[in-house]
């Protein structure tokens, strides 16, 4: 007898397929919209100053497969004076972890050319930081993608655990930001397992949904000068 499909690996397929069913337009004019409810909810009450004070890092990733495009968005960051990082796949005896490259100041180039010539191949089909540009340092506010998510904050990913062995390791004062588009939000609860991370917050082209109620009013308070 067959064994019964896997409901993850089901949810996989068709989420992957329904992202990479939009069209470039379409991924990027709602790409721009998430990065604009995102910026919204993060600058908040914030003086403007506020994210090149410390400076604020926060760590982005380059899209494959369809996936909604952080670039804009982090673009806008980096002229607000944020420091941009971007995590490298590491895995070692099957375990896969995260650490994560500064990118260089932009020296007038824009975010996309900067990429294009910083970004080597990773182990997943993925473009990441050089070896030289990991740091021991850790994002503010860490990016995190998916193929779905729930109002938890719950997500379904490619199954290696990269993410969630990262948002494990990490400590406040910090913000984990799932984006995505509309239709990656599940109606209910996703299967999850022990060892999952939810993420604070969930950034779609329609809006911000909080995930850990006050998350964002802690980051505000943390960031707030004085």
């Amino acid at each position: 007898m067959a064994a019964p499909p896997n409901p993850k690996a089901l949810l996989r397929a068709g989420m992957d397929h329904m992202r990479q069913a939009l069209s470039p337009g379409e991924r990027a004019d709602l790409s721009e919209r998430m990065g604009d409810h995102l910026l919204a909810a993060l600058q908040d009450g914030l003086p403007p100053e506020a994210f090149a004070s410390l400076p604020l890092r926060i760590s982005g990733f380059l899209p494959i497969r369809g996936e909604i495009d952080p670039l804009p968005f982090l673009s806008r960051l980096q002229a607000l004076g944020a420091v941009l990082m971007f995590p490298a796949t590491r895995i070692r005896d099957r375990c896969c972890h995260l650490r994560f490259g500064v990118l260089p100041p932009a020296g007038g180039a824009s975010l996309p050319d900067q990429m294009d010539r910083w970004a080597v191949p990773g182990p997943m089909g993925t473009r990441e930081p050089p070896p030289d540009s990991l740091s021991d340092l850790l994002p503010h506010i860490l990016l995190v993608p998916a193929l779905a998510f729930d109002r938890r904050g719950h997500r379904i990913g490619w199954g290696m655990g990269c993410y969630d062995r990262t948002l494990d390791g990490m400590r406040a004062p910090f913000l984990a930001v799932g984006i995505g588009y509309d239709f990656q939000l599940a109606d209910g609860d996703l299967p999850d397992e022990v060892h999952d991370r939810p993420v604070d917050l969930l950034a779609t082209p329609s809006g911000i949904l909080e995930c850990r109620p006050g998350a964002l009013a802690a980051f505000h308070a943390w960031l707030r000068p004085g």
